[in-house]
């Protein structure tokens, strides 16, 4: 790192001070430097350092990139600008500078692990995993491309894998956070709920303001059937981070899931995202006219995949009137599948954009042309909400994948009925209601569902089945349950849910039931099966 002669005494103690974290101090004596010496450029990657660290990262990118006009030789600048870029959503610049960082030093493993992290958000999968590859050849002992490498394992379904990845950065760097947090995801995937909460609470313990941690503990409690408990959590997570558009989706995903919340507190909550992260975007200029042809619908979606959704959409993509219709998806999905491949096909158009900004989709609908845009996930994971808050078409639609409003002022409708929404419940919704008298969902089971079975006999005990997330099933509920089967001496309750594959949570549960009054083996519980099996229950 060059650092001009005259001014070498001032910046090594810059220096010093970043490194012992006094970051006021090195951002003072970086700026009394520039005062000197404008063109310092070790000066200015220092301070853009500094921004990055302090949430000033749009002054970063302008000062490092300043710092690499003047020192083009060194990698360091370059890398240090791909991690600000990357930090701003500029994927494709920060594979850029890494890649030419990389030129400069083909052997530095820290580079390679940061480009795999921005080509793993970028979708690039394989260049990823050669990223990360590469890096742990070059330095077998670096905890953090052992975790990004899990991260990505995580993504490709090697879930095993993945936590085999982050035991290996754990064992190099016992109190490594970041890692605890990434192996508690990949336990909460594999159904180990209580080993997920475990590492998340140890993330927590070392970082107390790891926001994304306590968000990952509320998701696990929530999925193992306590979102009344995971409420607090969402909210530190929160008050750590307000700007985090997608814990608050989770919390309000968990909200409806809670009986003692009430309907206008629960408006009041949704209004609140649309306060926090929906209003202000660009809208769309005004067609003059629609050009000739027909109508262009775009459904937005991360589910188009082996996921309950596909088995709505698919009969709803297929049956389009292509003289009137001209489909296209937009499919967030990052590892595809066979239902994938298939959902492809009944489009007119498909536009992957996992690792897209909200700024580039807004860019390819608008490009497109289309004129009804559809959100398929409400407030669900990997929802693009940002992309409808933007106003991407001049009408867009929230439909299928959630059970509430969206809060959105620039979502115009929503497709329901008068069940799901009964007449009167309008005033809970920014949305206009499009109630289908015929009900609006059209399922379409998967191929290798088995036929249907004849009912049992008289002499069979009535069992009752709930396959359902438990993060529907609370007290309320349970109590329901309970008076049903008191009601019923002889009858038993199967309840089939990713988080009952786990001893510990299906102990939870059946506390709750036995508190009620029901017995423990009058109760069934059985984790995720794949849907034919599911069926087949």
């Amino acid at each position: 790192m060059p650092t001009e002669g005259a001014g070498r005494p001032l910046f090594e103690a810059a220096l010093s001070h970043y490194r012992a974290g006094r970051l006021g101090d090195s951002e003072a004596r970086c700026i009394r430097i520039l005062e000197v010496t404008p063109l310092h450029a070790g000066a200015l990657d220092l301070l853009g350092i500094v921004c990055a660290l302090t949430d000033r990262v749009p002054i970063a990118a302008e000062l490092i990139s300043r710092a690499v006009a003047l020192s083009p030789g060194d990698p360091g600048f370059h890398n240090n600008l791909g991690n600000v870029l990357t930090s701003l959503d500029r994927l494709d610049e920060a594979i850029a500078s890494f890649g030419r960082s990389l030129a400069l030093r083909a052997d530095d493993a820290e580079t390679h692990n940061n480009l795999g992290t921005v080509l793993r958000q970028a979708g690039r999968t394989d260049e990823a995993r050669h990223a990360y590859e590469r890096a742990l050849a070059l330095d077998p002992g670096r905890a953090e491309a052992h975790s990004n490498y899990g991260n990505l394992l995580a993504d490709l379904g090697r879930l095993t894998d993945a936590a085999s990845s982050h035991q290996r950065a754990l064992s190099i760097r016992p109190d490594y956070a970041v890692a605890h947090n990434n192996l508690g995801y990949a336990w909460k995937r594999l159904g180990r709920y209580e080993d997920a909460a475990a590492s998340f609470e140890r993330a927590i313990a070392l970082q107390p303001s790891y926001a994304d941690a306590v968000n990952n503990l509320a998701e696990t409690l929530k999925e193992r059937g306590d979102a009344a408990l995971a409420l607090a959590h969402y909210r530190r997570a929160l008050a750590l981070e307000p700007a985090r558009a997608g814990v608050r989706s989770n919390m309000l995903l968990a909200l409806n899931g809670i009986a003692e919340v009430d309907a206008e507190t629960l408006f009041a909550e949704h209004c609140r995202w649309d306060a926090m992260h929906g209003q202000g975007k660009p809208t769309p200029p005004v067609r003059p006219t629609r050009p000739e042809g027909p109508l262009r619908i775009g459904y937005v979606s991360s589910d188009f995949r082996r996921h309950s959704v596909a088995y709505f959409i698919e009969p709803l993509l297929e049956a389009h009137d292509r003289t009137r219709f001209f489909v296209v998806c937009y499919s967030g999905v990052r590892t595809e599948d066979d239902v994938t491949r298939r959902l492809r096909a009944h489009a007119d158009l498909w536009r992957p954009i996992a690792g897209l900004g909200d700024a580039e989709v807004i860019e390819r609908v608008r490009a497109d042309g289309v004129d009804i845009l559809v959100d398929l996930a409400g407030h669900t994971m990997g929802n693009r909400l940002g992309v409808f808050a933007g106003r991407a078409a001049p009408v867009q639609i929230t439909y299928l994948g959630y059970p509430n409003t969206s809060g959105l002022k620039a979502i115009d409708w929503r497709i329901t009925d008068p069940i799901a929404d009964a007449p009167g419940a309008d005033v809970f919704y920014t949305e206009r209601l499009m109630r289908l008298d015929r009900g609006f969902l059209c399922y379409r089971p998967p191929s290798d569902a088995p036929a249907p079975a004849p009912p049992p006999g008289p002499d069979r005990p009535v069992t009752f089945v709930s396959c359902n997330n438990l993060a529907k099933m609370g007290q309320q509920t349970i109590q329901t349950w309970a008076r049903l089967l008191k009601a019923l001496p002889d009858s038993r309750l199967l309840l089939k849910a990713k988080a009952l594959g786990c001893a510990g949570t299906c102990e939870r549960v059946a506390e709750k039931f036995v508190r009620e009054g029901v017995a423990r083996d009058r109760l069934e519980m059985t984790g995720w099966t794949e849907a034919g099996a599911h069926l087949g229950i």
